[in-house]
């Protein structure tokens, strides 16, 4: 996209954003309100990742006393929070009416996100989106797959989606404001991909191995999407490089610079290799996580001060370690807090139904996907107690049972 394209985009998109700043919401329109409360919540990071975390374990509370539970232990030190005072006056309530209140504000809010349960179920809304002149790109739920075997189910669930969209916009009567633009017809439906949903070897170290598995994953979903009239969209934010480029700004003030590669390869957002060193450990570059080619360097004197760096952040997903000191790796087995820890080996690719994935604090995500410990999530467990010491005689005949 050439620069004065994009820029065209942009004040297009801010006319339309200024103009819907002067709407004020009914007190009845629920949508409106939603939308203002997810903004809200969005803007504060950590009410956002717990909530979030509790969306994502609700499915798995079968009771209802165990979900008022879960609420007020994931957002009771929030209590000052305008929106916590709101859940814990929900909380306060009988544990049936608390559970109801909190399910149907959760499903009312992922209405906002999630335009159904199956294809079949979206293409209403993707219908009434139509007959308001609004377009639309579909995507499935999922981010990053972990074997082959999932990517393969994930493609053919997309195949299934495309199948669906073209029989239904087949259909479709012509509509000049969103079938055609300067260069001639729009494709009549569009599908957004994750690279990472269709490809389970994405290495940084392997990069043209890397592209040529990612091909392989996706061009089966693009070759038929293409054939029906459709047209893909790949999800690559540009945001994302925004964001990179924020913590790289914040290293060349806090730290020293080691190396910065600057790299431009054509269409696209690229992000070069970037290294820091001289990093304090209380750092934002030190504590956040950056999702981008940023390496952060720290010294310290020995293994000891190493551990006590690695454990002094928030997350606690996946761990690495070299050594050749069988004492300081068991050290590291004691005390290295994450979920996943490697000795002597890069620290990606877990093997699925061999290590079981997952970790603490902000990287927790409850039991470990792939382990003993995950299926019992969703059993109910039930205590039996009979007591076999009974008084009197033992029954004689049937007519005594």
């Amino acid at each position: 996209m050439n620069d004065i394209l994009e820029n065209k985009i942009r004040e297009i998109g801010r006319e339309k954003y200024s103009l819907m700043g002067h709407e004020v919401p009914s007190l009845f329109d629920r949508k409106s309100w939603n939308g203002r409360l997810t903004e809200w919540v969005m803007k504060d990071e950590p009410l956002k990742v717990r909530l979030f975390r509790f969306v994502d374990v609700l499915p798995c509370l079968k009771t209802d006393s165990m979900v008022t539970k879960v609420l007020n232990e994931y957002f009771s030190d929030l209590s000052e929070n305008p929106f916590i005072k709101g859940i814990g006056a929900v909380s306060g309530l009988a544990p049936f009416l608390a559970a109801r209140a909190v399910r149907t504000g959760v499903q009312s809010m992922a209405a906002q996100f999630v335009a159904g349960r199956d294809e079949y179920d979206a293409m209403k809304v993707f219908l009434k989106l139509r007959k308001q002149a609004i377009a639309f790109s579909a995507e499935l739920l999922g981010e990053v797959v972990l074997s082959d075997k999932e990517a393969s189910e994930y493609a053919e669930r997309y195949k299934k989606l495309i199948s669906c969209l073209s029989e239904e916009t087949s259909n479709w009567h012509e509509d000049p404001t969103l079938d055609f633009d300067t260069h001639g017809p729009i494709p009549m439906f569009d599908v957004s991909l994750k690279i990472s949903s269709f490809c389970p070897h994405i290495d940084p170290m392997d990069w043209e191995d890397s592209i040529e598995n990612a091909i392989a994953g996706l061009s089966s979903v693009v070759i038929m999407a293409t054939k029906l009239g459709g047209s893909i969209t790949l999800d690559i934010d540009e945001g994302a490089v925004h964001k990179i480029q924020v913590y790289i700004e914040l290293g060349k003030n806090e730290a020293k610079t080691l190396l910065v590669r600057n790299v431009d390869l054509g269409d696209g957002h690229f992000v070069g290799p970037v290294i820091f060193t001289e990093v304090e450990p209380d750092s934002r570059l030190a504590q956040e996580e950056i999702f981008g080619p940023v390496l952060v360097v720290m010294r310290t004197p020995n293994l000891d001060g190493a551990l006590e760096i690695a454990n002094d952040t928030p997350y606690a997903l996946t761990g690495g370690m070299f050594s050749r000191s069988p004492a300081n790796i068991e050290k590291a087995k004691d005390n290295f807090r994450v979920g996943n820890l490697y000795i002597n080996r890069k620290i990606t690719g877990t093997l699925v139904g061999r290590q079981p994935f997952g970790g603490f604090g902000m990287s927790g995500i409850g039991y470990k996907a792939g382990g003993p410990d995950y299926l019992p999530q969703f059993m109910n467990a039930k205590s039996v107690s009979e007591n076999t010491l009974r008084r009197g005689f033992a029954p004689s005949g049937p007519e005594d049972n």
